[in-house]
């Protein structure tokens, strides 16, 4: 059995390939035989970490959302007008945004309802 720490970092190996691969190609474009081939391990045990491309693409959408609040709190100042807050939030939320392709938001919201809700 792997080791938890393993586990983790296996996970995140394929969380980071299928974001760079999401964001460029959409969700369409991508199949998880390739996946699992391209980061060099069986298609089962890409199953085992993740059953399904709606799994992985909710994974990818709460990391998309867990780094944008981490670079939000970075950005926060109780000093700084309420303008400005708003607007260093949306720089963050731009740039975070600026490298996804519209066929991935186009393929979630018709191929993953469940998800785009």
């Amino acid at each position: 059995m792997r080791s938890r720490v393993n586990v983790e970092q296996l996970s995140a190996q394929i969380l980071d390939t299928f974001s760079a691969r999401a964001k460029r190609l959409g969700l369409r474009a991508l199949h998880m035989g390739e996946l699992a081939s391209e980061l060099h391990m069986s298609a089962t045990t890409l199953y085992k970490l993740y059953p399904s491309k709606e799994a992985l693409a909710l994974a990818c959408l709460q990391r998309w959302a867990d780094e944008l609040s981490a670079a939000e709190a970075a950005k926060q100042n109780p000093k700084r007008a309420p303008f400005d807050q708003y607007m260093h939030w949306i720089d963050a939320w731009a740039d975070a945004n600026a490298a996804i392709s519209p066929a991935f938001l186009r393929d979630l919201q018709s191929d993953y309802p469940a998800v785009w809700k």
